[in-house]
Protein backbone atom coordinates (compact mmCIF):
# COMPACT_ATOMS: atom_id res chain seq x y z
CA UNK A 1 0.00 0.00 0.00
CA UNK A 2 1.34 3.44 -1.00
CA UNK A 3 -0.53 6.41 1.02
CA UNK A 4 -0.04 10.11 0.18
CA UNK A 5 -0.74 12.35 2.99
CA UNK A 6 -1.71 15.48 2.19
CA UNK A 7 -0.85 18.49 5.10
CA UNK A 8 -2.48 21.84 5.11
CA UNK A 9 -0.17 23.98 6.30
CA UNK A 10 -2.63 26.25 7.53
CA UNK A 11 -2.17 27.23 11.24
CA UNK A 12 0.68 27.49 13.90
CA UNK A 13 -0.34 24.42 15.25
CA UNK A 14 1.13 22.26 12.04
CA UNK A 15 4.41 21.66 13.76
CA UNK A 16 2.58 19.78 16.70
CA UNK A 17 0.75 18.00 13.93
CA UNK A 18 3.98 17.47 11.97
CA UNK A 19 5.37 15.83 15.37
CA UNK A 20 2.88 13.60 16.16
CA UNK A 21 2.38 12.60 12.47
CA UNK A 22 6.38 11.99 12.22
CA UNK A 23 6.51 9.80 15.80
CA UNK A 24 3.06 7.59 14.32
CA UNK A 25 4.68 7.27 10.66
CA UNK A 26 7.76 5.75 11.90
CA UNK A 27 5.99 2.92 13.10
CA UNK A 28 3.96 2.08 9.98
CA UNK A 29 4.37 -0.98 7.55
CA UNK A 30 3.26 1.03 4.61
CA UNK A 31 5.28 3.37 1.97
CA UNK A 32 4.15 6.72 2.20
CA UNK A 33 4.96 10.26 0.57
CA UNK A 34 4.26 13.39 2.76
CA UNK A 35 2.74 16.48 0.84
CA UNK A 36 2.49 20.00 2.55
CA UNK A 37 -0.02 22.26 0.97
CA UNK A 38 1.12 25.79 1.76
CA UNK A 39 -0.78 29.27 0.93
CA UNK A 40 0.79 32.54 0.49
CA UNK A 41 1.45 34.26 3.41
CA UNK A 42 1.22 30.44 4.99
CA UNK A 43 2.38 29.19 8.83
CA UNK A 44 6.07 27.33 7.66
CA UNK A 45 7.29 24.14 9.67
CA UNK A 46 9.49 24.45 11.70
CA UNK A 47 11.82 21.85 10.50
CA UNK A 48 11.79 21.12 6.69
CA UNK A 49 11.05 17.46 6.48
CA UNK A 50 13.88 16.35 3.62
CA UNK A 51 12.42 12.49 3.16
CA UNK A 52 9.12 11.47 1.35
CA UNK A 53 8.61 15.20 1.25
CA UNK A 54 6.98 17.39 -1.35
CA UNK A 55 5.52 21.13 -1.36
CA UNK A 56 3.12 22.60 -2.92
CA UNK A 57 2.30 26.71 -2.77
CA UNK A 58 -1.85 27.13 -3.39
CA UNK A 59 -3.87 30.83 -2.54
CA UNK A 60 -6.04 29.67 -0.34
CA UNK A 61 -7.88 26.32 1.24
CA UNK A 62 -11.36 27.07 -0.26
CA UNK A 63 -11.08 23.83 -2.57
CA UNK A 64 -11.62 25.47 -6.02
CA UNK A 65 -10.98 23.38 -8.77
CA UNK A 66 -7.62 25.17 -9.80
CA UNK A 67 -6.42 24.17 -6.26
CA UNK A 68 -7.52 20.92 -6.00
CA UNK A 69 -5.85 19.56 -9.57
CA UNK A 70 -2.39 21.31 -8.39
CA UNK A 71 -2.67 19.45 -5.10
CA UNK A 72 -3.56 16.47 -7.46
CA UNK A 73 -1.32 16.77 -9.90
CA UNK A 74 1.59 15.78 -6.74
CA UNK A 75 -0.44 12.57 -5.62
CA UNK A 76 1.21 9.34 -6.80
CA UNK A 77 -0.08 6.89 -4.07
CA UNK A 78 -3.11 4.28 -4.15
CA UNK A 79 -4.74 5.88 -1.01
CA UNK A 80 -5.14 9.85 -0.16
CA UNK A 81 -5.11 10.62 3.25
CA UNK A 82 -5.96 14.80 4.23
CA UNK A 83 -4.42 16.27 7.53
CA UNK A 84 -5.34 19.46 8.74
CA UNK A 85 -3.91 21.01 12.24
CA UNK A 86 -7.60 21.99 12.95
CA UNK A 87 -8.06 18.23 14.02
CA UNK A 88 -5.28 17.31 16.57
CA UNK A 89 -6.03 13.69 16.69
CA UNK A 90 -5.86 12.93 12.74
CA UNK A 91 -2.92 11.05 12.64
CA UNK A 92 -4.44 8.97 14.75
CA UNK A 93 -7.55 8.53 13.15
CA UNK A 94 -5.48 8.24 9.62
CA UNK A 95 -4.07 4.86 10.75
CA UNK A 96 -8.38 3.41 11.72
CA UNK A 97 -9.26 5.13 8.68
CA UNK A 98 -6.54 3.24 6.35
CA UNK A 99 -7.58 0.03 7.86
CA UNK A 100 -10.81 0.59 7.11
CA UNK A 101 -10.97 1.30 3.41
CA UNK A 102 -8.15 -1.75 3.26
CA UNK A 103 -10.72 -4.57 5.48
CA UNK A 104 -13.93 -2.78 4.58
CA UNK A 105 -13.56 -1.49 1.02
CA UNK A 106 -15.08 1.52 1.69
CA UNK A 107 -14.31 4.87 -0.57
CA UNK A 108 -13.83 7.49 2.15
CA UNK A 109 -13.17 7.29 5.82
CA UNK A 110 -13.79 10.77 7.77
CA UNK A 111 -14.91 12.31 10.67
CA UNK A 112 -16.24 15.64 8.77
CA UNK A 113 -19.78 15.83 7.38
CA UNK A 114 -20.84 16.29 4.25
CA UNK A 115 -17.27 14.84 2.71
CA UNK A 116 -19.43 13.88 -0.58
CA UNK A 117 -22.19 16.11 -1.55
CA UNK A 118 -25.37 14.46 -3.27
CA UNK A 119 -27.59 17.46 -4.43
CA UNK A 120 -27.20 20.98 -5.67
CA UNK A 121 -28.43 22.26 -2.14
CA UNK A 122 -25.58 20.41 -0.31
CA UNK A 123 -22.84 21.46 -2.97
CA UNK A 124 -23.80 25.01 -2.49
CA UNK A 125 -23.85 24.55 1.64
CA UNK A 126 -20.09 23.19 1.10
CA UNK A 127 -18.63 25.72 -0.49
CA UNK A 128 -20.09 28.14 1.98
CA UNK A 129 -19.10 25.54 4.56
CA UNK A 130 -15.23 25.91 3.22
CA UNK A 131 -15.68 29.44 3.12
CA UNK A 132 -16.27 29.94 6.52
CA UNK A 133 -14.12 26.89 8.10
CA UNK A 134 -11.68 26.49 4.83
CA UNK A 135 -9.31 23.83 7.34
CA UNK A 136 -11.39 21.61 9.05
CA UNK A 137 -10.73 18.90 7.30
CA UNK A 138 -10.12 15.04 7.41
CA UNK A 139 -10.52 11.94 4.94
CA UNK A 140 -9.09 9.09 3.88
CA UNK A 141 -9.85 8.32 0.60
CA UNK A 142 -8.90 6.08 -2.35
CA UNK A 143 -7.03 7.91 -5.23
CA UNK A 144 -9.82 7.64 -7.88
CA UNK A 145 -12.60 8.97 -6.02
CA UNK A 146 -10.17 12.24 -5.10
CA UNK A 147 -9.92 11.93 -9.03
CA UNK A 148 -13.94 12.42 -9.32
CA UNK A 149 -13.66 15.07 -7.06
CA UNK A 150 -11.37 16.93 -8.90
CA UNK A 151 -13.12 16.49 -12.18
CA UNK A 152 -16.47 16.84 -10.43
CA UNK A 153 -17.84 14.07 -11.88
CA UNK A 154 -20.57 11.91 -9.78
CA UNK A 155 -19.85 10.15 -6.85
CA UNK A 156 -22.98 8.90 -5.44
CA UNK A 157 -21.76 5.42 -6.03
CA UNK A 158 -18.90 5.90 -3.96
CA UNK A 159 -19.32 4.59 0.17
CA UNK A 160 -18.60 6.42 2.66
CA UNK A 161 -17.96 5.43 6.52
CA UNK A 162 -17.92 8.42 9.45
CA UNK A 163 -16.02 7.36 11.77
CA UNK A 164 -17.50 7.52 15.52
CA UNK A 165 -15.08 10.58 16.73
CA UNK A 166 -15.88 14.24 17.84
CA UNK A 167 -15.16 16.94 15.63
CA UNK A 168 -12.79 18.68 18.31
CA UNK A 169 -13.81 22.03 19.24
CA UNK A 170 -10.73 24.62 18.66
CA UNK A 171 -11.83 27.13 20.99
CA UNK A 172 -12.16 24.08 23.98
CA UNK A 173 -8.07 23.33 23.10
CA UNK A 174 -6.99 26.59 22.83
CA UNK A 175 -8.82 27.43 26.52
CA UNK A 176 -7.76 23.61 27.95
Amino acid sequence: MFVSIVVLCCDDRVNALEKRLREILQRVTFSYELIYVFRSRSIYLEKRPTDHAKFVCVQNFFGTRKQTEKVFQEITGDYVVVLSPNIEKSPFYMLDSLELIQTKDYDVVTIVGDVLPYSVVQKWFLKVKKILFPTNVFYVCKKEVLALKVEQKDMTHCSIYYLPYELENKSANENG
